[in-house]
């Protein structure tokens, strides 16, 4: 799935939703391209300040605010001057508070014409599900390096029994675990349509693993219920 042509093409027929959460392994210079491209109708970094853009990261509490959201709202309720939508890009949208959460809503409920907002998160469970709902999702998989898989190709073609006994050896060693988990979602997404719930879920449970003292064998098995095949 080549997401630059498909949000080029977006752009030039006017037809872009005006939410998206991109979730998994999100990267901020695409959505930065974005930005630019709507402005200059070139994909790559602006190399100057764009007017109709606003990116928003945690402060240094490591939070975005219920303030944050607010000047969120006015930036989008002004007209575009450059670009055919004012765009505000929230990186990090896991660190949104509930107040911000519930004040983004409202926004996203009732949005300008022109207003445009990328949410990125490594998962959609970050956020409340009226907000996550409301949002097109777009499952993002980019690994800094190339993934072997091998294994997920194995363990997506057996049976439940095999499947069981591969979990139990990828979760003993954690750089394993982390290889296979990446491996699968490689696989999944060479068909992001067909797969969807399983990588949205397999997002979700791999933050679990990461963040919480969970456990991993569990989480995992829980998981295979949303593999189609």
């Amino acid at each position: 799935m080549d997401l630059r042509k498909i949000f080029q093409k977006l752009i030039k027929t006017n037809n872009l939703a005006q939410g998206y959460l991109m979730f998994g392994r999100p990267e901020v210079d695409f959505v930065k391209k974005i930005a630019n491209f709507l402005e200059t109708e070139e994909w790559k970094l602006a190399t100057r300040p764009l007017i109709d853009f606003l990116f928003i990261e945690p402060d240094e509490k490591g939070k975005i605010s219920l303030d944050t959201v607010k000047r969120i709202s006015g930036f989008l309720w002004q007209k575009p001057i450059q670009s055919q939508r004012r765009l505000v890009v929230i990186d990090q949208a896991e660190t949104l508070t509930p107040q911000a959460q519930n004040a983004l809503l409202k926004i996203v409920e009732e949005p300008p014409s022109y207003g445009l907002l990328f949410l990125l998160a490594p998962d959609p469970e970050v956020l409340i599900s009226p907000l996550q709902s409301r949002l097109q999702k777009i499952f993002c998989n980019k690994p800094s390096r190339k993934v072997n898989t091998n294994k997920a190709q194995t363990f997506l073609k057996s049976n439940s029994i095999k499947r069981s006994a591969i979990i139990k050896t990828v979760v003993s060693d954690k750089d394993l675990l982390k290889e296979f988990v990446r491996g699968v979602m490689a696989e999944l997404d060479k068909d992001p349509i067909r797969n969807f719930l399983a990588l949205k879920e397999l997002s979700h449970r791999w933050n679990m693993i990461s963040r919480y003292n969970t456990n991993k064998k569990l989480q995992l098995e829980a998981w295979t219920r949303y593999l189609i095949g």
